[in-house]
């Protein structure tokens, strides 16, 4: 049996996997990244510099490598080229030829190339449901948010009416949470809603630990988690067009 095409290297085998497999329309984009890796940081920061000007460049001191039992272990620093585009195989291959030469004359390693579905911007502003939190905190590792960085935290409680929100707030001051903000008009679907501002980190089990005692005081009256993001007070206030008039402000002395 033949051994099975190199994916990251075989263009022509990537987009018969694609087209065949997958069912992709060649007119649909993909985001491509064209990965190089070095045990020297600097030396890639020197080779971002023939690509920064046409590209998107992501660069990353350390990256996990996970082995055949999945234990990661630390691995050396990496650049991948991104292009957010409608390639043809052959647009594939000659940004692969470039980024290969630069990395051949600089002694670096050319890793071959990856694509994904690009990543839905407007998405990005939606809740993130409670068991999607690990992904998302993934994805931004992966773009260049360090593990244990500092990350706001904002997570919504709805509940069904106002005096449950009471009880919530209340509970919350009680459990330490100090910055949030009550909505007492009623959204679409009838719920009233808190929002709890956290100076979080990117640390998934923080987080899960932070949702597990959030639960613990919100559904003895009625309250459930609805969703998570990673804005600050001010950001979410922009992202969702919401005047923070609008929010029943925490105050210091509760």
């Amino acid at each position: 049996m033949a051994d099975e095409p190199d994916l990251a290297f075989d263009i022509d085998a990537l987009f018969e996997h694609l087209t065949v497999d997958l069912d992709h329309e060649l007119t649909d984009e993909l985001e491509w990244a064209f990965i190089v890796r070095s045990s020297d940081y600097a030396a890639l920061e020197e080779a971002a510099h023939e690509f920064e000007d046409e590209f998107a460049i992501h660069l990353f001191e350390e990256v996990d490598e996970l082995d055949e039992e999945g234990n990661a272990t630390p691995g050396d620093p990496l650049m991948c080229v991104i292009c957010v585009e409608a390639l043809t195989a052959e647009q594939v291959k000659e940004i692969a030829a470039r980024v290969d030469a630069v990395a051949a004359a600089r002694g670096l390693e050319y890793e071959g190339v990856q694509c994904a579905d690009p990543l839905d911007e407007d998405g990005m502003h939606d809740w993130v449901q409670p068991g999607d939190v690990s992904a998302r905190l993934n994805y931004m590792t992966e773009a260049g948010v360090e593990a244990d960085a500092e990350l706001a935290w904002t997570l919504l409680v709805v509940a069904p009416d106002p005096a449950s929100t009471d009880k919530i707030a209340e509970a919350a001051v009680a459990a330490g949470f100090a910055d949030f903000d009550q909505f007492d008009e009623r959204d679409e679907e009838g719920d009233c809603g808190i929002c709890l501002f956290v100076p979080g980190t990117n640390n998934e089990a923080a987080l899960a630990a932070t949702i597990a005692k959030l639960n613990q005081i919100s559904e003895p009256h009625g309250g459930q988690l609805a969703g998570v993001q990673f804005f600050t007070r001010e950001e979410f206030y922009d992202a969702f067009a919401v005047d923070e008039e609008e929010g029943e402000e925490a105050s210091d002395d509760e």
